[in-house]
């Protein structure tokens, strides 16, 4: 999709891979349309033909987006094939030139350990097993497209912003939103949270804006896009944390430029705008509920019900870290309680959502140190090339990185293989 032959899908000619990419986002596009037996089985064989030109690496976003939704095919589910997939492919590399990184050593041990001490006693061998070829495929991918030798990243996430547009559309198809108990109706697309949908859509929004990946032009239509698309979720985390990251991207990143004065104004007249026309409104569409959710969190907000605000999160995170601490000294220093969305001991009785407290309790102090050590090293290192050469990949894993590092407060995505990727960038 980079050189002269292989080129993304707007140009005349398509490479072999851009034209399985399309395969996949036309079967995807199919979901909840077709048989799903048979999409299914088209997305592995698709997958089997990017492991024969060796971008394997591009099924990975559709597996992001349409895990649930691809289903089983023959008892298993079409991520378990891909990862097999990338095993085979990691085996025949290895046999050859290809070596490990180093700095990948400290996370993966850490899984590992984990996974093996904590997670088989309570999940099983088997299910564990194939836990630790999920981390392996992160860490595939990332090694992949983080190399910038060919522009793996951008051909990447071409796919992944197509495939959340996509993903979208199916998530119409299908009625894939959260009602009955809820107050109001709250879009997820292919996703089971609709805060999960706002982070995946935030990283694609992001990935246009700085990778450059189309012209300008259809980069500020999609933008415009998807953030539409995300408000239908009516997350609060989602706004709220778009907020912090424009900040750290025009300020932190340095990308304020004179006129940016008038498009921030623009932008905060219009969300008003907005947001009264909702109150006004109640009955308008998105709006109307996004705008009554608003002023409901403002109302707690005055009141001083921070639990309210932040829907239970900081009830469940203190209950979660008041466990911690008053656990033994072993589980404290090297954790052992796990507490992510495979899954939660019985004492806990839910999640924390705060990645950061319930990583205290799956992998303790010493786990936690490691793996936000690399968290946050990665980051500094990706700012300090960027300060210096301005590369657009470098910007990107900032913005990606710091996404995670907002989003970790709200939610708890230990083991997830999704957010796993971006965390491991």
């Amino acid at each position: 999709m980079t050189s002269e032959r292989k080129i993304n899908v707007f140009n005349k000619k398509i490479s072999p891979q851009a034209a399985t990419v399309i395969a996949m986002l036309f079967l995807s596009a199919l979901t909840g349309i077709f048989n799903q037996t048979i999409l299914s089985l088209g997305i592995v064989l698709c997958c089997g033909i990017l492991l024969v030109l060796d971008k394997l690496y591009l099924a990975f976003p559709f597996m992001i987006f349409y895990n649930s939704f691809y289903g089983l095919l023959f008892g298993v589910s079409v991520f378990r094939f891909y990862t097999l997939l990338v095993a085979f492919s990691l085996l025949i590399k290895l046999s050859g030139e290809s070596k490990f990184k180093l700095k990948y050593i400290p996370p993966f041990t850490v899984y590992a350990l984990f996974i093996i001490v904590t997670m088989i006693p309570a999940i099983g061998l088997v299910s564990s097993a194939f836990l630790i070829v999920d981390v392996i495929a992160c860490l595939y991918v990332v090694a992949l497209i983080t190399k910038e030798e060919n522009g793996e990243i951008n051909d990447f996430f071409r796919a992944y912003v197509f495939v959340a547009l996509i993903s979208f559309l199916t998530g119409i198809v299908t009625g894939n939103s959260i009602g009955g108990k809820y107050d109001y109706s709250r879009f997820m697309a292919t996703f089971e949270d609709p805060n999960y949908m706002g982070f995946f859509f935030t990283i694609a929004i992001f990935a246009l804006v700085c990778l450059k990946l189309f012209n300008r032009r259809i980069r500020i239509f999609l933008v415009v896009v998807l953030y539409a698309m995300i408000l239908t979720t009516l997350s609060m985390t989602a706004i709220i944390v778009n907020m912090m990251l424009w900040v750290i991207y025009l300020v932190i990143m340095k990308k304020f430029r004179w006129w940016s004065i008038f498009v921030v104004a623009f932008v905060v007249i219009l969300s008003l705008g907005l947001y009264e026309y909702g109150l006004s409104n109640p009955s308008a569409p998105v709006i109307g509920d996004l705008s009554s959710r608003i002023n409901e969190k403002l109302a707690s907000l005055e009141a001083g019900d921070v639990s309210d605000v932040t829907t239970g999160r900081s009830s469940l995170a203190k209950a979660h870290f008041e466990y911690y601490i008053n656990s033994s000294p072993l589980n404290i220093l090297f954790g052992g309680i796990p507490s992510n969305p495979r899954y939660i001991a019985p004492e806990l009785h839910a999640a924390a959502h705060n990645d950061y407290i319930d990583m205290l309790l799956n992998v303790g102090f010493i786990g936690t140190a490691v793996l936000l050590l690399y968290f946050f090293r990665n980051i500094w290192t990706c700012y300090k090339k960027y300060s210096s050469t301005q590369a657009t990949t470098d910007s990107f894993l900032v913005m990606a990185k710091c996404a995670w590092a907002c989003y970790a407060l709200a939610l708890t995505v230990f083991l997830d293989f999704r957010f796993m990727v971006i965390f491991l960038f």
